[in-house]
């Protein structure tokens, strides 16, 4: 087993924090500006905002179970070593989904506002 450099490890400590970055600049895109005006986006989350604009089922639980499925198998397929970081991020994600929308839904009163522009947070969470 070949023993991590100081340098290696704080690699992969540079990636996580930039992870995280990401996920908070994108879980507050979403819920300061598609989920209160009902739009949406594509990939597993916007699964989740469609899950919830139709029934109100939590949008961070069916993005974390659909997430979880396909984990399953990329999982299965590709060994655990690939998916760490991925499954960090879902994880991240579900919980700042979650911690997103309580704060803006109980602390922050959004005035009447057109989206355009909105995602810039969401683009740039994803090009972390």
């Amino acid at each position: 087993m070949h023993k991590l450099t100081k340098a290696e490890i704080m690699r992969e400590v540079k990636d996580y924090i930039y992870i995280t970055l990401g996920l908070i600049s994108y879980s507050l895109g979403w819920a300061a500006f598609l989920l209160p005006y009902q739009i949406t986006t594509g990939g597993t989350t916007g699964i989740g905002a469609i899950i919830y604009y139709a029934t109100g089922f939590p949008i961070q639980w069916s993005y974390f179970i659909i997430n979880a499925v396909l984990m399953t198998f990329a999982i299965r397929i590709l060994g655990p070593k690939f998916s760490i970081k991925t499954t960090y991020a879902i994880f991240t994600l579900t919980f700042l989904l979650w911690l997103f929308q309580l704060v803006v839904n109980n602390y922050v009163e959004a005035p009447d506002m057109t989206p355009d522009g909105k995602p810039l947070l969401l683009g740039t969470g994803q090009d972390f």
